[in-house]
């Protein structure tokens, strides 16, 4: 989430467009000792970038895919397009606290070295509070962004806590986020007349369990019913006195 929001600040420098053309391939080189390492194909959701090696792709595709499928070829490649030191440049002009961005997907040396990028859940909710209100990034391209985050293709998070009923008129832009025992998931809701809302749920599981969803899926459940439900009610209760 912070490399869309860094991405899309470097778009509105002008250093950088949406269809500023990049060449795909599966090649980086690691931050620690510049050895080259790949993205594995069988850990991406995303197969189609890696038929598209040896050819160009663009800015927003690549975005697209880095939220939609939360593929780390795309990742990879729009890091190594503008390099780290822009991007957390770009972030730390946009004020953005709990966000740090040290390396690229899957560079397991930089891991071994304990050089990792780290997030907070504060800082996760300043994110999607600064493309709803547009600061620092225009009105055009927060909308844009919004626009690649409400079509996330996993949606077994926090909007199955949304009761089904309201789920098919609500929006969520949204970025999920899984890798050995973290799950997370983070994003704006947009339930029908009310103002939408953002929530930021991370967690970690116990090694051979698989219940992260289900924890990400009840913690929703529960902001909805104690919180939002019950602001909503008392809204209509106001308005009706």
């Amino acid at each position: 989430m912070g490399i869309l929001v860094g991405i899309f600040g470097l778009i509105e420098d002008g250093l950088i467009k949406l269809d500023t053309p990049v060449s795909v391939r599966n090649r980086f080189f690691s931050l620690v000792n510049n050895k080259m390492f790949k993205v594995a194909s069988s850990r991406d959701a995303c197969s189609t970038l890696y038929a598209l090696k040896g050819q160009n792709s663009t800015v927003y595709e690549l975005a697209y895919h880095m939220i939609v499928s939360s593929s780390n070829l795309a990742t990879n490649l729009l890091i190594d397009l503008v390099g780290v030191e822009f991007l957390n440049n770009k972030l730390k002009q946009l004020y953005t606290p709990g966000i740090e961005l040290l390396r690229g997907v899957e560079d397991e040396a930089a891991w071994e070295a304990d050089i990792n990028n780290s997030v907070t859940a504060n800082g996760l909710l300043y994110l999607f509070r600064l493309l709803y209100e547009s600061k620092g990034i225009s009105s055009a391209l927060s909308e844009k962004m919004l626009d690649i985050l409400f079509q996330q293709n996993f949606n077994n998070g926090i909007p199955i806590g949304i009761p089904s009923k309201l789920r098919q008129n609500t929006k969520i832009a949204h970025k999920t986020g899984e890798i050995s025992t973290v799950a997370h998931d983070t994003g704006l809701i947009y339930i029908p007349e009310r103002k939408p809302y953002a929530l930021t749920v991370l967690t970690q599981r116990i090694p051979g369990k698989s219940k992260s969803n289900q924890a990400i899926q009840q913690i929703s459940k529960l902001v909805y019913k104690n919180f939002i439900k019950t602001k909503t009610e008392e809204r209509s209760t106001n308005d009706a006195q």
